[in-house]
């Protein structure tokens, strides 16, 4: 509930109206947008105690913070996030480094469907039909798969992963 107050004092900011006058709507894949023209594009993503809101006036943004738990067993979601790519630059990496990269590539990637429209629950496109990495600091090479999409990792709490996703073509 706070985060859907956040967003909608933070749109009505932006626009400069009232934030009880903001009516939302959602697509078929249940992505929310204002029912209003020339309205911005926003993502929301909460996890634990921390949360994310994007907004952008020209492009298509999607946005994901997740919590990272140690005692999750992420070798077993493996199979439905990881692209061939993914999985073979995490297995290469030292132990002590897989766990994170995991967090941050699952974070990238439901960012960047997000972005597209089609959400981690989509039927279009799947966590495992496109690759992030490798990254480049804090840069993710985003396959074609999705679209023509950007993806950077954002700094976040210990514990946390964290990312920002928008489309290369502007809206109109």
């Amino acid at each position: 509930m706070t985060m859907r107050a956040a967003l909608r004092r933070l749109l009505a900011a932006e626009l400069n109206v009232d934030p009880a006058g903001l009516a939302f709507t959602a697509d078929t894949n249940g992505r929310p947008s204002l029912s209003m023209p020339d309205a911005p594009d926003f993502n929301v993503s909460h996890s634990g105690a921390h949360g994310l809101i994007a907004v952008s006036f020209r492009r298509r943004v999607g946005v994901d913070i997740e919590e990272s738990p140690p005692s999750l067993d992420w070798r077993s979601l493996e199979a439905s996030v990881l692209h061939p790519t993914d999985k073979r630059i995490i297995d290469a990496m030292p132990q002590a480094d897989a766990s994170s990269a995991f967090f941050a590539c699952w974070t990238a990637k439901e960012a960047v469907l997000k972005a597209h429209g089609d959400g981690i629950g989509g039927k279009a496109i799947g966590m495992q039909d496109f690759s992030v990495l490798p990254r480049n600091d804090a840069r993710y090479a985003v396959s074609a798969g999705p679209g023509t999409f950007q993806a950077i990792s954002l700094a976040v709490p210990q514990g946390y992963a964290a990312a920002l996703a928008w489309s290369e073509i502007t809206q109109p």
